[in-house]
């Protein structure tokens, strides 16, 4: 069915909209299915009777405009072993000029898994491009999401605005911890520095508001935010709730590596090294 549709992509479009997005849907569970498969252990040769069928999807996609679907985009972080230099530059590229279009990439639970198997860099490359707003980039300057764009994918009715699995961050860190903390940590800097007026103002730390502490085996740190900036890490704060879905996924893997015999004084300073 998906060679199929790919195959009469011209009058699969030409019959309507609703018809083109049932078939992108179509599409891209299939391309979750043999990513999920693709992932597991021994998966890349369970996959190979799939491949060319895959790279003739990737071709498809890039010839179709991804950027302006999100289904598309999911698609394209989902092609595995299958994503080449030309989807790359396409994911790039769009994070160079409208990194608020990546959500499909860096908050859908299978294109995640995904990206952190098969392209951890672009995974990383793409978090931090998604979440940390650029004022050159975004017309408003940021101020209302405190710099930090939300989840596009996860909150509803029924459903918390923050959780450790939502986004990549839960995968991020078991993949890449010293790399996962910093960026977390620049997300956190970057939001807090929001959240008490510093941004963009030249002030030094000292003169916002915030907290001197002295930590074993880090030393004297003054540490800027306010009472809702403390509050993230518990999950019982106003946002930016992309903040404390990290945290909340930093909290799950601090527990497991306590739980394995990390020594507290080495886990405190890895949490710490960039803060």
């Amino acid at each position: 069915v998906v060679a199929f549709l790919i195959q009469h992509a011209a009058d699969v479009r030409e019959a309507s909209y609703e018809v083109a997005g049932q078939a992108d849907k179509l599409i891209t569970a299939w391309l979750r299915a043999v990513s999920r498969v693709e992932i597991t252990e021994g998966g890349p040769a369970r996959i190979t009777r799939w491949q060319l069928l895959r790279a003739e999807v990737r071709d498809y996609l890039l010839r179709s405009d991804p950027a302006g679907s999100d289904a598309k985009l999911e698609c394209l972080a989902l092609l595995g072993a299958d994503t080449d230099d030309l989807v790359r530059e396409v994911l790039r590229s769009l994070a160079a000029a409208r990194p608020g279009g990546l959500a499909p990439c860096v908050e859908q639970f299978d294109a995640t898994m995904s990206l952190a198997a098969t392209d951890l860099d672009l995974l990383f490359e793409l978090t931090e491009a998604y979440y940390i707003e650029n004022p050159a980039t975004t017309a408003y300057g940021g101020g209302f999401n405190m710099g930090i764009r939300h989840h596009r994918y996860g909150p509803g009715i029924g459903v918390p605005f923050a959780d450790w699995r939502f986004g990549p961050f839960w995968r991020l860190i078991p993949a890449a911890p010293a790399r996962a903390l910093a960026l977390i940590n620049r997300m956190l800097d970057h939001a807090a520095s929001w959240r008490v007026g510093a941004a963009g103002t030249g002030r030094t730390a000292s003169a916002v508001p915030g907290v001197q502490l002295s930590i074993l085996d880090v030393g004297d740190r003054y540490f800027v935010g306010d009472e809702h900036v403390w509050a993230w890490y518990r999950g019982t704060a106003v946002g930016p709730y992309s903040c404390v879905s990290a945290l909340l996924a930093v909290e799950q893997a601090a527990d497991q590596w306590l739980r394995q015999g990390t020594p507290l004084s080495t886990l405190v300073a890895a949490l710490l090294r960039d803060a």
